[in-house]
């Protein structure tokens, strides 16, 4: 309702109290509206997926370094739980466990940013 609107005998600051109501009512207005809105998404994180500068990796390579994990990851268990070790298990036991570090990582990595790359000389 506009100032212009209300009838003469209202005072001035009946007038500014009738503003301050409908700017509370306002904001509380806006206020839910933005939490309706953002509840709608959820609590995640949206993450844009793809894009010039969004992480991109292989699927393909991850699932495929994968299953080498899960390869050396069995063969060191195997290993691992055999009693009476001779020096020759143990250094495989080393390399077996460099594996599955190796394949961890290449399973995990989620691809290189557009903008860490090196630019120019």
């Amino acid at each position: 309702m506009l100032t212009s609107q209300l009838p003469n005998n209202t005072s001035t600051s009946q007038k500014q109290l009738l503003w301050l109501f409908f700017a509370g009512v306002l904001t509380l207005y806006t206020a839910y509206w933005y939490h309706a809105s953002q509840q709608s998404r959820g609590n995640k994180v949206e993450m844009k997926s793809s894009g010039r500068s969004g992480k991109h990796a292989n699927p393909k390579t991850k699932q495929s370094a994968s299953e080498k994990y899960e390869e050396a990851k069995a063969e060191f268990e195997k290993l691992s739980s055999k009693p009476g070790k001779t020096p020759e298990d143990k250094s495989m036991l080393e390399k077996l466990r460099d594996q599955m570090k190796h394949w961890k990582k290449k399973k995990d990595w989620s691809g290189e940013q557009h903008s860490q790359k090196n630019k120019g000389n």
